[in-house]
């Protein structure tokens, strides 16, 4: 799976992070934990010039949902980022839950 090669490449950085343990505590950590994400924001991708881990996960999942499609690609990339650094920052699942039926507000209204 590649998650194991990104958390195996992760772990040879930085040990300390929980995350960087196994494929899916680094899945686990990357949706529950900011810090985590911010940390992985200032680790270059192994291979790829100018992308950022953070931005490697994040294009790897939106891929699942886009294949090849560049256009759907360059729409859903940016609201999954700030899915995960706004949405997913809230300190309450009240918070959470504001987030959400505000985004769900603007979307109906836009289209």
């Amino acid at each position: 799976m590649l998650f194991n090669k990104y958390a195996s490449y992760l772990s040879s950085i930085d040990h300390n992070w929980y995350g960087n343990s196994d494929a899916k505590e680094m899945i686990a950590e990357f949706f529950s934990n900011a810090e985590y994400r911010e940390w992985l924001k200032t680790v270059p991708a192994p291979r790829v010039k100018n992308m950022s881990m953070f931005e490697k996960i994040v294009d790897f999942i939106v891929r699942i949902f886009t294949g090849e499609s560049k256009n759907l690609y360059e729409q859903l990339k940016p609201a999954f980022e700030y899915v995960l650094d706004e949405a997913l920052s809230s300190t309450t699942v009240s918070e959470l839950i504001d987030t959400s039926q505000s985004t769900k507000s603007s979307y109906l209204k836009s289209v």
